[in-house]
């Protein structure tokens, strides 16, 4: 199947959760300043989209807060440089939580009862190990924790609570397009279940590899082939395992990051003004 031959309406689904995923990136962020700032969520919306065209120039995406930070005020860009980080470090933890249960779902998927327990309890884990974060790096002694240290006061259990579910909820918007694309593109018939631990594990490892423009291209085609590949599951005609990243990275992270351009460069000329 030729890519120009997509489907219309899949189109509009896929745009559909790439405005999904970087909308509830925008809550996330107006919820992680407003100890400091009060950003409606078209600023966050923008400054978001700001970060995403600004990310795309630095390796691992270091430059993402500075294309988000042109939206914050000067008195409030350092601190709220610091409150970003548990932004980040709970999608962090989401990535991390379904990477694990894919794994272990993948070794484990004929124990329905296994399953079932170890997700219960990696799910609790989570929860509970990220809402009380503040206190457990206030026991470490660890220079590389300073800056969360730092920033920590300003977040209780609720707002880090919050934080983790809208990251949850952003990760689903991730998943589920990835699992249509493999099913619109694919005769396979494992159960969704499957695929979506296969496709959680693919973000792991894409999450852990260093990224840049291009290595980032190179590892959203070559770890799908990987894992996919170890299923055996036949995803796609002419051995195009890699399709379905190539695609989301298009609505997610292209299509976005050149509407972030004209945003972030109206946003410099206004400041000169």
């Amino acid at each position: 199947m030729q890519l120009r031959n997509l489907n219309p309406l899949l189109i509009l689904v896929l745009l559909f959760f790439s405005i999904l995923n970087w909308s509830l990136e925008s809550i996330k962020w107006r919820w992680t300043l407003k100890p400091i700032s009060k950003l409606t969520f078209n600023q966050a919306f923008l400054s978001v989209i700001s970060g995403v065209a600004v990310s795309q120039v630095f390796p691992n995406k270091t430059g993402e807060y500075i294309g988000r930070l042109a939206f914050v005020e000067n008195k409030y860009k350092w601190i709220a440089a610091l409150l970003s980080i548990w932004g980040s470090v709970s999608q962090l933890f989401m990535t991390l939580l379904f990477g694990v249960w894919g794994i272990v779902y993948l070794n484990l998927y004929q124990s329905y009862q296994g399953i079932v327990i170890v997700s219960i309890l990696l799910m609790v884990f989570s929860f509970v190990v990220f809402s009380n974060l503040p206190f457990i790096i206030s026991k470490l002694h660890w220079k590389f924790l300073n800056n969360l240290k730092q920033s920590s006061p300003y977040f209780n259990k609720k707002r880090l609570l919050a934080l983790l579910t809208i990251s949850m909820l952003r990760f689903i918007s991730f998943v589920i397009p990835y699992l249509l694309l493999v099913y619109y593109f694919s005769n396979s018939n494992q159960y969704f279940v499957t695929i979506m631990a296969a496709i959680s594990v693919v973000f792991l490892l894409q999450t852990i590899v260093p990224s840049f423009l291009f290595s980032d291209i190179i590892a959203r085609i070559s770890i799908p082939v990987l894992v996919f590949s170890k299923l055996s599951i036949p995803v796609f005609t002419n051995q195009l395992d890699y399709l379905p990243g190539l695609i989301l990275y298009v609505f997610n992270l292209i299509i976005p990051a050149l509407f972030g351009v004209i945003v972030f460069t109206f946003k410099k000329i206004n400041d000169k003004e």
